[in-house]
């Protein structure tokens, strides 16, 4: 099944992007534009250090409908927006907090056309002094649905499914000797 579940420690955390100048990665794909911002970790856990993220982004403020106009409905695929804001205009998914009580500092929308790789030590709280904010299981999973994420295989699995396979192929073989192919 595509995705990972909500429940591991870092599936759905929201986390903050530091400035540029603060971002010691040097091979990262991240615009300029989307330094120190909130961040959704879609990893479930760190794999070599790193995780996957997708960038939150407030628009500027400005409304969703002014920002991307009907006509331009591919812009429009790429942004789903966070509780308190109002669902998705064209496709009505509306994220929400685990904890509906909370907020984020601003209404904010998941840019979900680029997920990015960066270093879990790279990113800092979303916030100095409130406990972690994540999205929902619901809304994590509707997330990484929506953008057909799926966790890569550890190294270690892959290992094993290969000693597996030829652990069979060497069975197979034998048997075939044994039956005279």
């Amino acid at each position: 099944m595509p995705g990972v579940f909500a429940e591991d420690p870092l599936a759905g955390l929201i986390q903050w992007l530091p400035r540029k100048g603060e971002f010691r990665e040097t091979n990262s794909t991240i615009e300029d534009g989307s330094f120190d911002h909130p961040v959704v970790i879609l990893s479930s856990k760190a794999r070599n250090g790193m995780v996957e993220i997708l960038i939150l982004t407030s628009l500027k403020g400005v409304d969703f409908e002014t920002k991307f106009p009907y006509p331009k409905a591919p812009a429009r695929r790429h942004h789903l927006p966070i509780a308190p804001l109002p669902a998705h205009p064209d496709n009505r998914i509306l994220l929400v907090l685990k904890d509906p009580t909370r907020e984020l500092r601003k209404k904010s929308y998941v840019k979900t056309g680029t997920t990015h790789s960066v270093r879990l030590a790279s990113l800092k709280p979303y916030s100095n002094t409130d406990p972690k904010i994540y999205l929902s299981e619901h809304s994590y999973r509707t997330l990484v649905d929506y953008i057909h994420y799926s966790e890569p295989e550890d190294e270690g699995v892959l290992k094993e499914l290969w000693a597996i396979g030829e652990k069979a192929k060497s069975l197979w073989s034998s048997f075939l000797r044994a039956v005279g192919l």
